[in-house]
């Protein structure tokens, strides 16, 4: 997922980022209002960017669906 791949979505309710997402870029997650990011692995990969929450959106880690 690149860098502010979701800048401003306000629309955007929640998402699942499932265990194949190796990447997220800075801030891909930006500048909407806040929202669920529900993601499949336990904690940050090391291939996300440190800011990829630019949001501070709720997170839900280990999601199952």
């Amino acid at each position: 997922i690149g860098d502010y791949a979701f800048n401003g979505c306000i629309s955007l309710e929640s998402i699942v980022i499932p265990k194949s997402i190796t990447t997220i870029g800075y801030c891909a997650f930006y500048g909407g209002k806040s929202f669920i990011i529900y993601c499949e692995v336990e904690s940050k990969p090391n291939g996300w960017d440190t800011w990829w929450n630019g949001s501070n959106s709720t997170v839900v880690w280990d999601y199952k669906g």
